[in-house]
């Protein structure tokens, strides 16, 4: 394992196991994966109403939520 940032990770061992296929693979801040975490962890429990809530809430369009916009989602999911 590595240590990136003082988070231990696993990149080395995605890498070997997707024999090179990862790339690009970016860590994300501690302040930025905390609230990636959380949101996952709410929109898992109280579901899309709960996700589309957000989105359209005044801070749901800011930067900070954008990994749960469309076209993050295409980008992260390899989708067109």
């Amino acid at each position: 394992m590595e240590e990136v940032g003082g988070e231990k990770t696993i990149i080395s061992d995605i890498l070997r196991a997707n024999q090179g296929k990862v790339t690009g693979l970016i860590i994300p801040p501690p302040e930025i994966r905390a609230v990636v975490d959380k949101t996952a962890q709410f929109v898992a429990k109280n579901g899309k109403s709960f996700e589309n809530k957000i989105l359209n809430s005044g801070e749901g369009k800011t930067a900070k939520f954008n990994f749960m916009k469309a076209y993050d989602r295409k980008i992260l999911h390899g989708s067109d």
